[in-house]
């Protein structure tokens, strides 16, 4: 009898030792697997603007783009740009999370321009290393390219005010010494200003744009 009372009590801690285990594995897992966060998926019909070295108005202008963002996580592993490269573009998109558009990258990643397709925008995935992230302030995710002739991506994007309420688009032409944010405002910006001449503004609504994201 005691013999069967010491199997069973052996089986009890057995089971609790495979419950326990399993118990602290799901508590880990949660803890490590990706969580959307946010997202802006509203693209207008055929609105992308352009990241790289490109002919505009008989022009040739370098952008530089980024929309920021507002987490609610602390922790940001990776994010989703929706994309598509000109047939010419032979050098990587780089893409980086800065805490202001003038300092330095808090990290960044070159996306090979093999896997960003030419005919159509797709979502292409971005695998930061993990970056420990403030709630509720704002951060900026970045894209660039090399400043070479006709190398260039295009970056799906919205005019619809409100589509996304924690950020906006903002995009810099001077190689980022400078950037022009693409909020509500009725006063023409320094692109609008300088390539008035040549023909309309590339921003022409007085609303809100947004990059689509998802992170």
């Amino acid at each position: 009898m005691k013999k069967m009372i010491s199997i069973f009590v052996l089986g009890i801690f057995i089971l609790g030792g495979f419950t326990t285990t399993a118990f602290f594995e799901k508590a880990y897992s949660d803890l490590t697997r990706d969580e959307l966060d946010q997202f802006q998926t509203n693209m207008t019909t055929n609105y992308a603007i352009p990241v790289g070295n490109v002919k505009l108005f008989n022009t040739t202008l370098s952008f530089q783009v980024a929309q920021s963002f507002m987490p609610t996580k602390n922790i940001l592993t990776r994010a989703e740009l929706f994309i598509r490269k000109n047939s010419t573009a032979t050098y990587p998109i780089s893409v980086s999370i800065r805490e202001e558009l003038t300092n330095d990258d808090m990290t960044v990643l070159d996306i090979d321009p093999s896997i960003v397709p030419t005919e159509d925008h797709d979502w292409i995935e971005i695998n930061f290393d993990d970056i420990l992230m403030t709630t509720n302030r704002s951060y900026y995710i970045v894209a660039i390219t090399e400043n070479v002739t006709d190398n260039f991506y295009f970056w799906g994007a919205n005019n619809l005010s409100g589509s996304y309420p924690y950020g906006c688009m903002w995009y810099s032409i001077d190689e980022g010494d400078t950037w022009t944010n693409r909020s509500v405002s009725s006063k023409p910006d320094s692109y609008e200003i300088h390539y008035k001449k040549h023909a309309q503004p590339l921003f022409k609504e007085n609303k809100t744009w947004d990059f689509l994201i998802r992170f």
